[in-house]
Formats: C-alpha cells, sequence, structure tokens
C-alpha cells in the first residue's frame, strides 16, 4: 500500500510540473542582403544582417511581444537602427540587465506610410549560447504592436528586417551615449 501510494505520489508530482506559457514565433523571413551580409571570421555573429527571428510572446516579466533578431554583430544593433533614425532615445529601463538597460523611444513616427507614433523599446542579449538586438514597439494606444493580429505588426518587421542589412554607425551611438549621459547629469 505505501508503495502505491508513494507511486501515485510521485505522478502527481510529475505532473504538477510548471509549464512555461511563453509562446515562440520564428519569422520566415531573411536575414541576408546578397554581397552585403558577411560572417565576422571564426564566429557566428553577422555583419548587416542576422541569422534568424523570432518573436517572442507573453514571456514573464513583459508586457509585449518581443521581436528579437538572432546573431546580429552586437547587441545594441537594433538601437544603432533607431539612433541613425531618430536621435537619442528618451529613458533607459530595465529588462535584461540592470547594467545595461534598455532604450526606449516615445512619440516616434516609425513608418513613412502612416502617422501613427510609437513607443520603441530596443534591448539586447548575450549570453553562454545566445546573442540578440532585439524591440518591442507600442502604438498610440498602448497597443502591442508584435501581437498577432495587429494591423502594423509585418510592416514594423520588415521595417527593422531591412534597416538591420544596412550599414549603421556606431560613431552616432558613441555620440548618443554622451548626450543622453550629460542630459541626464543636468536634470
Amino acid at each position: 500500500m505505501k508503495k502505491i501510494i508513494y507511486a501515485l505520489l510521485c505522478l502527481m508530482l510529475i505532473g504538477c510540473k510548471t509549464t512555461d506559457s511563453t509562446l515562440t514565433e520564428t519569422l520566415p523571413i531573411n536575414g541576408f542582403q546578397k554581397g552585403v551580409t558577411t560572417k565576422k571570421a571564426n564566429s557566428s555573429l553577422y555583419i548587416n544582417g542576422f541569422e534568424s527571428a523570432k518573436i517572442i510572446h507573453d514571456k514573464e516579466g513583459l508586457a509585449v511581444s518581443e521581436l528579437q533578431f538572432h546573431y546580429t554583430a552586437t547587441t545594441v544593433e537594433t538601437s544603432k537602427v533607431m539612433v541613425n533614425n531618430f536621435g537619442v532615445w528618451k529613458k533607459r529601463r530595465p529588462f535584461y540587465s540592470e547594467k545595461h538597460q534598455a532604450f526606449v523611444w516615445e512619440n516616434i513616427q516609425l513608418l513613412k506610410n502612416t502617422s501613427e507614433k510609437f513607443t520603441v523599446i530596443t534591448d539586447g542579449h548575450e549570453g553562454d549560447r545566445i546573442l540578440f538586438s532585439s524591440i518591442m514597439v507600442i502604438d498610440s494606444e498602448n497597443k502591442d504592436c508584435l501581437a498577432k493580429g495587429h494591423k502594423l505588426r509585418d510592416a514594423i518587421v520588415m521595417y527593422f528586417t531591412e534597416e538591420l542589412k544596412k550599414e549603421q554607425s556606431y560613431d552616432l551611438m558613441q555620440k548618443a551615449y554622451k548626450e543622453f549621459d550629460e542630459e541626464s547629469k543636468t536634470n
């Protein structure tokens, strides 16, 4: 009888294992541009491109979906896109790391074919077996623009896909760091 109860308890514990509710959606987009995108020597990282893109939905701690571009040259590639096109960010917020906080742009007209204003958050992460640059985008009604069914989702994904294939200035990113630091000290 004790063995049966022990076996039932073991089965119940195994059955009660918590599940990860995160949904990962791999996107069928090409991260390469012929003649431009190259792989760094002896590395899995790409210059002016990326290996794959995924949207992470319902991630613990995030209220919005995150578009990750895997194996970009650095973790700040999406941030460089934003700095090169829209200037210095307005805020920094911790997502993956308190030390390396995400960049936040507010009230940005991201897409040329719409007057919609967005909040764009860029981040990135480098771990043992992963490196990615990422974005989160919220519209003026505080809706998740990367959620399935959002009318501008595909346009936003394509915008960043194409911009990451272009050469982005790291010098502008360095200048933006200095500007933001100086502005933060005066406030």
